[in-house]
């Protein structure tokens, strides 16, 4: 295995070449190969680049949207922008309710899984042994304020489903399962960074 030293403790092996990083090299290491791979992506394309970005205020989705702000600050021909959250925004203006998404999945046990009913939802628990649905959550969710009176936990979905138990209203936006991708691993932002460029690639022909 080779080490890569320096003053930071190891935070990530590459599995695939068996190095160990530490926290800065790892950063780098991340960020280089993120430019990379837009290169590869833009360089078809001098301007009016459209990146859609998911943005749930998560961890993985909020790296990705600093590393592309990072990246192109000083280009103006390049717009970010969130996608399904803006339609949620819409969908909650409508409802003046919570709003959660979800997808159909072939296999629910790997996630938070939801029961619904109608437009709305009964119950959530996180990645059941024995799943009564497959509608996962994707982690894209509009919440009123006194969610944070039910935060209790270091995860997420048990506070949502005691929201959900105190009588609170819940609505869910379904949303494709070709259009999400997990960026829990840094070799899941190629295929996020993918995908939302050929979309955005595909809307600025229309």
């Amino acid at each position: 295995m080779q080490i890569v030293q320096n003053h930071y403790n190891a935070v990530y092996e590459v599995k695939y070449n068996g190095s160990v990083l530490g926290k800065k090299h790892f950063m780098d290491f991340v960020e280089r190969r993120v430019k990379r791979e837009l290169r590869s992506q833009t360089a078809r394309k001098n301007k009016n680049i459209s990146i859609s970005v998911g943005i749930s205020g998560g961890k993985d989705s909020s790296v990705t949207l600093y590393l592309l702000n990072k990246i192109y600050k000083n280009r103006r021909d390049v717009n970010i922008k969130a996608d399904y959250i803006i339609k949620m925004i819409n969908y909650f203006k409508i409802r003046k309710k919570s709003v959660i998404s979800l997808m159909r999945v072939k296999d629910p046990s790997r996630y938070g899984i939801a029961s619904i009913a109608g437009k709305k939802v009964l119950s959530v628990v996180e990645k059941p042994e024995k799943p009564e649905t497959n509608y996962a959550l994707p982690a894209f969710y509009i919440f009123e304020k006194k969610i944070f009176n039910y935060m209790k936990y270091d995860e997420l979905t048990p506070a949502i489903n005691d929201f959900i138990m105190a009588g609170n209203d819940v609505y869910y936006y379904l949303i494709r399962n070709s259009d999400w991708v997990s960026i829990g691993r840094s070799e899941n932002y190629y295929k996020i960074l993918r995908k939302t460029y050929n979309y955005s690639e595909r809307n600025l022909k229309k």
